[in-house]
């Protein structure tokens, strides 16, 4: 009886060991592919695509866009939602930029100045400094926004001509404002459209890849919002995605 409890055991041992190596070559065939970097006492202002004073040209490559991207994903977003960028029309880009050439290596431009125009006048400048927000200017006058809050001549003015009462909530589609983390999370609940969208972020993202893009190729690209084509120029369309790696191909 005993001989055969053990065999038993031993049994059930090797099916549970052929068990797990099947599940773990499952696992391996299926896990994403992820790599997730830990550093120590590394701020993002130290690596060479923040042109700080470490170079680091095989870790900068993994930042794609660069600053441009980067920073200017947060900014730009807030640009195009004054400015209504229109769904259709010509958007022309072109600037100036230092394009690291490393082998192998980081290619977005740590320093830049483009200027994006729109058909109706409206021009979007992208520029690097110091200080680190939106400058909007009008007929009426300018105000800088950033994470510390809004300032300039025409917040002063509004002591004394206050918005509309409703302005504010009208713009948040009748949402709580002052928080776009909030607004995300009622719109799950409603299923409205949040106030920072897909579509305004997606706008953003391909204006600062555009940039990035003219000051690559060293020409002023114009581009089609309807279409999303550069308009007459194959070698910069070919460049607007990158071969897929086999088996995480991701089709549209």
């Amino acid at each position: 009886m005993q001989q055969t409890t053990n065999r038993i055991h031993i049994l059930l041992t090797l099916l549970l060991f052929t068990w797990a190596g099947q599940m773990t070559s499952v696992a391996a065939e299926q896990r994403p592919n992820v790599i997730t970097l830990y550093a120590d006492d590394l701020g993002y202002r130290d690596i060479g695509c923040y042109d700080g004073p470490v170079k680091t040209p095989v870790l900068d490559k993994l930042a794609a866009g660069g600053q441009m991207t980067d920073w200017g994903a947060h900014h730009v977003d807030i640009a195009l939602w004054a400015i209504e960028l229109p769904k259709k029309r010509l958007v022309t880009l072109e600037g100036k930029g230092d394009i690291p050439r490393i082998a192998n290596g980081y290619n977005m431009p740590a320093q830049f100045d483009v200027v994006c125009k729109m058909l109706n006048g409206v021009e979007l400048q992208l520029v690097t400094g110091q200080r680190q927000g939106i400058m909007l200017e009008g007929s009426k006058g300018r105000f800088f926004v950033n994470r510390g809050g809004i300032f300039v001549k025409p917040v002063g003015q509004l002591k004394d001509d206050p918005l509309p009462k409703r302005a504010i909530s009208e713009l948040y589609r009748g949402k709580q404002p002052g928080d776009h983390m909030g607004n995300f999370f009622e719109c799950v609940k409603s299923r409205d459209l949040p106030i920072s969208g897909a579509f305004s972020h997606h706008r953003a993202v391909s204006i600062l890849h555009l940039a990035n893009l003219c000051l690559q190729l060293g020409r002023k690209l114009t581009w089609n919002l309807a279409t999303e084509q550069i308009v007459g120029d194959d070698v910069a369309n070919a460049m607007q995605s990158r071969e897929q790696r086999k088996g995480f191909e991701i089709f549209v």
